[in-house]
């Protein structure tokens, strides 16, 4: 791993296009705020493509005024399908050479481009990403100050990086990254999920195809806490059946490409996660809670059996919990729980 700089105040040429996908459902509200971002880049050599998938609001409308004033704003209307359909319709049509995702409550510093190309040039990663900035909702775009924007080169396999949790982090969302499109080509959403774990599940198989990564050790993207995201709403039987189909279709689709150290930590990674959102969040946010233990002990049971879940790979509290989980020893593992999340909130 090495680290370099370089001067971010020294103009790039025309490098390639940029095609920056953004679906769109429903987000007037901040989506302005978003495109503006992409307007102010300092690399100007852009395509945004705006998909529309089916939204009620006033959406259509603020991105049809861009794309009637800016031609590099492709906008593209289509029923409603979800947010795994409407980032497969803009990879679709996007014609960059470099490929980057953005949602449209969220907002770009105005180097971001300038930057991000600067690093995966120099690096020559297939990848780069950057840190964000977290802001409320009522919180209006902040311009970064320009520095000499450090940049870490990770040579080797970047799903083992990711499993291994080297530093720096390389984070599992699409924000605040920069693909090279050949790496991309081949890959699509899975529309299977529902509400959650699209990204997660499309970061994991591109991960498995980078060899080279960069991290530009700045905040470069504003992401807004918004809480009408899917990300910020309560918890459903729709979250965690998506949780369990990334749990699925990861044990699957990596069963023979890992190495078995490194699987075991995939496995872990996704076991740990199923256990949270079918037993440990279901106690922690919904007063039914055991609504939920009902519906899922017995899949957790079956993929159990079927080897696609691993509670032996659980640490020695979770193994605990998910005994007491299986066993249906409910006011016992009501006990644990309590104890378990007391602890939790001190730490």
């Amino acid at each position: 791993m090495k680290k370099r700089r370089f001067d971010v105040g020294q103009p790039l040429e025309n490098v390639g296009l940029v095609s920056i996908i953004v679906p769109v459902y429903n987000a007037g509200k901040f989506l302005q705020y978003s495109l503006e971002s992409l307007q102010n880049q300092t690399y100007p050599f852009w395509e945004a493509v705006l998909i529309n998938d089916g939204s009620t609001d006033n959406s259509l409308e603020i991105m049809s005024q861009y794309a009637t004033t800016d031609l590099r704003f492709k906008l593209i209307n289509k029923p409603n399908g979800g947010v795994a359909s409407a980032r497969n319709a803009g990879l679709n049509v996007a014609s960059g050479d470099y490929i980057a995702f953005l949602d449209p409550d969220d907002m770009l510093c105005p180097q971001f481009l300038d930057i991000m190309l600067k690093a995966i040039l120099q690096s020559e990663s297939d990848m780069v990403w950057c840190k964000r900035k977290n802001c409320i909702e009522e919180a209006g775009f902040e311009v970064l100050e320009k520095y000499e924007y450090y940049k870490t080169i990770r040579t080797g396999f970047a799903l083992k990086s990711f499993l291994k949790h080297q530093k720096p982090r390389l984070p599992i969302s699409l924000f605040g990254k920069l693909y090279k499109a050949n790496l991309l080509k081949n890959l699509r959403f899975n529309t299977d999920f529902q509400v959650l774990a699209e990204d997660f599940e499309f970061s994991l198989r591109a991960f498995e195809l980078c060899t080279k990564t960069t991290c530009v050790q700045r905040k470069l993207v504003v992401y807004r806490q918004n809480s009408a995201s899917l990300t910020h709403r309560p918890l459903s039987f729709a979250a965690i059946d998506d949780h369990i189909r990334l749990l699925r279709y990861a044990v699957w689709h990596f069963k023979d490409s890992l190495d078995r150290p490194i699987r075991h930590k995939l496995w872990h990674l996704l076991s740990r996660m199923v256990l949270l959102y079918t037993c440990i969040f279901p106690y922690q946010q919904a007063g039914n809670y055991t609504d939920f233990w009902d519906k899922y002990r017995p899949l957790c049971l079956t993929l159990h059996q079927n080897g696609e879940f691993f509670p032996n790979r659980l640490s020695l509290i979770h193994q605990l919990i998910y005994f007491l989980f299986a066993r249906q020893q409910y006011t016992a593992l009501q006990f644990v729980l309590s104890i378990y999340l007391k602890f939790r909130q001190q730490t």
